[in-house]
């Protein structure tokens, strides 16, 4: 059996992630998703960016979470994101922005958080 199929599929998921895509049929508002963490990139915590976690969303595709720098300004508890590893099973309660993207950060009830 050849591993090619095996090398062509990893290399297509790897291209969704570093793509962003971002499923814009989402609505705008409150919302609760639930997926599989797929990545996570810190590094724009430090110029002040959110960081951002994708989360690969049945009926959705990778939907791109956001986690501001300066949790002091949230309504919402600081998400250690450092706890979660990819492959893991998360719920995510956040706002919808008109792009796409959820922002966990505007009520107390936003967070992420493992499925058990």
């Amino acid at each position: 059996m050849s591993r090619l199929p095996l090398v062509v599929l990893v290399l297509l998921l790897a291209g969704c992630v570093q793509r962003n895509v971002i499923d814009s049929s989402l609505a705008q508002g409150e919302a609760t998703l639930t997926g599989k963490l797929v990545a996570v990139d810190t590094t724009p915590w430090a110029y002040d960016g959110n960081a951002v976690v994708q989360v690969a969303v049945p009926g959705h595709g990778i939907v791109a979470v956001h986690l501001p720098a300066r949790w002091n300004l949230c309504a919402a508890a600081p998400v250690p994101i450092e706890a979660f590893a990819i492959g893991d099973d998360v719920r995510v309660r956040g706002t919808v922005g008109d792009d796409g993207t959820v922002v966990v950060c505007g009520r107390p009830d936003h967070r992420i958080e493992a499925v058990e």
